[in-house]
């Protein structure tokens, strides 16, 4: 066993010049800065962006700096009236991250930053909103949103890359999912992913990074799931225990002197005895891991995360929605991750009638108001019901989820992501890799 994990190092920022193209994930990465700094609404003030330049502390100026504008000819910044002259009109349907909702006439003079689709047809926006108020991410009405027009900055980088879900599996932080699983000595162990080291062949989990002197984790894990919950990169473990508790223990990867992820209880929530599975994964794609949990009465329920930060921060507060039903006692596990490569975390579930099923993240279709997972949009109908616990995250690095599973027989599999091999008709065709020796082990994540 290795004696710590092993941190890499931060991969580089590229930032764009004053007036170049721009990519949507440096547009909102821009307008995050404002809102982690707290900069208030202003008409008179300007604030730097982060290099350093000043832009004007109110709507235009907060979009004129995201989008990394130049000033005019007069050395101003860019207002409602003058922002046109930089973009085109488009419609609603192709609204994507870091275009605009922009009006101008009697009452209103204010534009947005477009983040994403909430249910309902309601935008999830980036503004200065006004006076007395700070740079924030709001989530507006629809009725309010359909008196904007959208817009889109005419110098936007047009190769927008996939959007990659990050938020499950990666406990070291380096983009590739690891392996956490209870033992069948009851430890609590982390497996690095090697996928790329030459010395270990392409295999990715082959020597154990980390794991707990204590055994008593078999006994009182129910269920567990692995990702990024704190929203700081690192992959946090999230357990069910058998005395009905919630509890959360965030990645001390980067302030524990011997590089431990799971030390000790972040949050616990106490009223989960009517929980039987967990999976965590970044459901609506705002890079902070949710929660799915299905219930011992049948039902299934999803808690989206609330990015709440600090000493008082809950990530669960309230149900988002229940499946009603559907959800009993012949599911034997389930897992969210992003099978289908679009940054929505998909739902992925076994049960007793052997039955693997991918209920794909339709979150953004206008006929499911917001609804993740309505209908299973494809399944293998045999056999898993020979495997005890299953796993879903990226362990390749290609942004499709992966599915790992321990069988009765004590056979760790990973099953790569074939998608691009199959143009879509398929996901999981064949183990790529086998390990013996996981006999007593039930749950992984």
């Amino acid at each position: 066993m290795a004696a710590s994990l092993i941190t890499p190092a931060s991969a580089a920022t590229v930032a764009s010049e004053i007036g170049g193209p721009i990519t949507r994930g440096e547009v909102l990465s821009r307008a995050q800065y404002w809102i982690d700094q707290r900069v208030p609404y202003s008409q008179t003030s300007s604030y730097p962006d982060p290099q350093g330049v000043r832009y004007r502390q109110d709507c235009s100026g907060y979009v004129s700096m995201a989008w990394h504008l130049p000033k005019l000819p007069g050395g101003g910044d860019y207002s409602t009236a003058t922002i046109t002259q930089v973009t085109d009109r488009i419609p609603r349907s192709d609204l994507q991250p870091g275009d605009a909702l922009w009006r101008r006439d009697g009452s209103v003079q204010h534009i947005a930053l477009f983040v994403r689709w909430e249910d309902g047809g309601r935008p999830v926006v980036r503004e200065e909103p006004d006076f007395g108020l700070y740079a924030r991410e709001k989530t507006w009405s629809a009725d309010y949103a359909n008196t904007f027009t959208p817009l889109r900055y005419r110098n936007i980088d047009a190769s927008v890359p996939r959007p990659v879900d990050r938020t499950v599996g990666d406990v070291t932080g380096d983009g590739y999912a690891d392996l956490t699983a209870v033992d069948a000595d009851g430890r609590l162990a982390v497996f690095g992913n090697g996928f790329l080291r030459s010395d270990w062949g392409g295999v990715p989990f082959r020597d154990r990074l980390w794991q707990t002197a204590n055994t008593n984790w078999k006994q009182d894990a129910k269920s567990i799931s692995v990702a990024d919950v704190t929203g700081d990169g690192y992959a946090d473990f999230v357990v069910l225990t058998a005395t009905g508790k919630l509890q959360i223990y965030a990645n001390g990867s980067l302030v524990n002197g011997d590089n431990s992820p799971f030390t000790g209880v972040y949050r616990e929530y106490t009223n989960w005895a009517g929980a039987t599975h967990i999976a965590t994964g970044d459901i609506n794609h705002d890079g902070w891991a949710d929660l799915v949990a299905t219930m011992a009465d049948g039902t299934m329920q999803v808690f989206f995360n609330t990015k709440e930060i600090g000493d008082n921060a809950l990530p669960f507060r309230g149900v988002a929605m229940t499946y009603t039903s559907g959800w009993g006692a012949d599911v034997r596990d389930i897992a969210v991750g992003d099978v289908t490569g679009d940054g929505y975390g998909d739902l992925v579930a076994i049960r007793d009638d052997g039955s693997l099923t991918v209920f794909g993240n339709g979150i953004l279709l206008p006929g499911n108001n917001g609804w993740p997972f309505l209908n299973p949009t494809w399944s293998i109908k045999a056999g898993w019901n020979q495997v005890d616990g299953i796993a879903v995250s990226d362990v390749t690095g290609d942004g499709y989820a992966d599915l790992m599973g321990v069988t009765t027989a004590g056979e760790l599999q990973v099953y790569g992501n074939v998608i691009g091999n199959t143009g879509g008709k398929d996901y999981y065709q064949g183990a790529h890799w086998r390990y013996p020796g996981w006999t007593g082990v039930h749950h992984i994540a």
